[in-house]
């Protein structure tokens, strides 16, 4: 006997999953305005400190 297959069911996104998905995209956005790693590294004034200490730490 083949097991069930659930192929058309959807769960819909609550607030905190858009709110979530919303920060990354804007996080994202902001990195692709540096056009290279020293912008990162030598502008301050592009990064708050607490995102540059946080790309840091993903580096």
């Amino acid at each position: 006997m083949a097991a069930p297959k659930i192929a058309t069911a959807s769960v819909p996104q609550d607030k905190s999953i858009k709110q979530s998905e919303d920060v990354l995209a804007a996080k994202h956005n902001q990195l692709n305005r540096l056009d290279c790693v020293e912008d990162l590294v030598l502008d301050e004034t592009k990064l708050s400190e607490g995102d540059r200490q946080a790309i840091e730490h993903h580096i």
